[in-house]
């Protein structure tokens, strides 16, 4: 670094004479002020009005950089993460609407098709658990026990609710095995489809000779459409139209995410997250790319 300091006195003067300090780990050079003799250390010999200085160092540490060139081409990871944006399935059996055929749902559907078949005896029941569920090896019991733990409050209150609608409007599709009528072995096909245990051979126990539904491929295609099983989120259509829906958008935001963070994912486990200095608007008008920069 070359300066000019001045000695305004001989006693003061001494070789080597450190005049401030580099702080290494915080990428810093500090100058001392304190005295006269440093006013003018940064001043060049050419003009006295500005300050300027050289510096000129050497690291005697090798810093190896990494740069990651994460490219987001048009029309990439341009969906709004706002809840709004997401149309969620609407199967017949989501009696919750939560999005889902789940657990509390075909818990309702079970207590209905319950109370229905024993409402002949004069004293309906609503517990299907003891009649249905196979006990011989603990799993399926372990299965029901797993997910009435994750629906402490039960489904009494959504069942109560429910009851009518089903009856008016789900009765008919509960006869799955298409024998026209409604009962345990209804209840079975339904339970043993919920945990994924319904196969070809345990679905002829629960046929009947008037069953026209033989086949387990016609059964699973039959409830698939009814649960909409496997169906994923639709994208909200007005998310879609930016061009046009984006003109009336006064911000300039309108429905174009912001990227604020970016990870760097070894296979699924995520190993680094860049944090950006400012949020970059996404839109689907050009490609970008980001350039992550790591050293070592």
């Amino acid at each position: 670094m070359a300066g000019k300091a001045y000695v305004y006195s001989l006693s003061n003067l001494r070789p080597n004479f450190y005049v401030g300090n580099v702080f290494y780990r915080n990428g810093k050079i500090v100058i001392m002020s304190s005295g006269s003799q440093f006013d003018g250390l940064l001043l060049p010999d050419t003009d006295n009005q500005f300050y300027d200085y050289t510096l000129n160092f050497t690291s005697k540490r090798t810093i190896l950089e990494k740069q990651v060139v994460c490219a987001v081409d048009i029309g990439e990871f341009n969906v709004s993460t706002n809840p709004t944006a997401i149309v969620l399935p609407n199967p017949s059996f989501n009696l919750n609407h939560n999005g889902q055929f789940d657990f509390q749902d075909c818990d309702v559907l079970l207590k209905y098709m319950e109370y229905k078949s024993t409402a002949a005896s004069g004293q309906p029941q609503t517990d299907w658990t003891s009649s249905i569920i196979d006990t011989t090896s603990n799993e399926e019991l372990s299965v029901y026990n797993l997910y009435s733990s994750l629906y402490p409050s039960g489904s009494a209150a959504l069942f109560t609710s429910s009851f009518n609608f089903i009856d008016t409007n789900l009765n008919p599709s509960l006869d799955f095995n298409l024998d026209n009528k409604v009962d345990f072995n209804d209840m079975n096909i339904l339970w043993k489809y919920f945990i994924r245990r319904l196969t070809q051979k345990n679905y002829e126990n629960y046929l009947t000779p008037s069953s026209k539904r033989k086949l387990l491929s016609q059964i699973l295609d039959f409830l698939n459409t009814i649960t909409m099983n496997g169906v994923p989120p639709q994208i909200n259509p007005n998310f879609l139209n930016y061009q046009m829906l984006s003109d009336a958008d006064p911000t300039g935001s309108y429905l174009a995410p912001y990227v604020t963070k970016i990870g760097l994912y070894d296979g699924t486990e995520l190993v680094a997250v860049a944090k950006l200095g400012s949020p970059i608007k996404i839109t689907p008008d050009y490609p970008i790319n980001f350039i992550v920069k790591i050293d070592f």
